[in-house]
């Protein structure tokens, strides 16, 4: 992997330490930390779990930690605490994390993330959002929706 691939996985790695310690617990710190460093390690460029890796907390912890890291990022994006993901905090989200040269692009990414209901709601629910993270990690396909989770695909 180039240096600038490490960085930037450095750099991911330690927003999720900062963002886990403030909504975990020592347990949770330990298994989320240790994971991640067994896989800065690993050489194969890819993620891996075995058996041989030691955790000290079970499936149900991993799972409060993932579910911790998905709610948080939740509330980052939800800047008006009132449950709802709208376009314009989306469009804040996006560029506050990516140079855009034109918001029809975000506008467009949000458009295909929603559904129906989320539009009359007026925007995305924690549970909705919850839903479409369980989609982006686990649909390999492009016509997913849930792709646009994080803003525009670079083209």
């Amino acid at each position: 992997m180039n240096s600038r691939g490490n960085s930037q996985r450095k750099l991911v790695q330690e927003f999720q330490k900062k963002l886990l310690e403030k909504f975990l617990d020592e347990s949770q710190k330990y298994f989320w930390i240790s994971g991640l460093r067994r896989i800065s390690h690993t050489t194969s460029q890819r993620l891996e779990y075995t058996s041989s890796v030691e955790f000290k907390t079970g499936e149900s912890d991993a799972q409060q930690a993932m579910k911790a890291f998905i709610d948080a990022h939740y509330q980052m994006m939800d800047i008006n605490n009132d449950g709802l993901v709208s376009i314009e905090e989306y469009r804040y989200n996006c560029i506050s994390r990516i140079a855009m040269d034109d918001i029809k692009k975000v506008d467009d990414s949000y458009n295909q993330l929603v559904s129906d209901e989320d539009n009359k709601r007026g925007g995305i629910t924690l549970q909705r959002y919850q839903e479409l993270y369980a989609q982006f990690m686990g649909n390999e396909s492009d016509k997913c929706a849930a792709i646009y989770l994080y803003g525009p695909i670079p083209e």
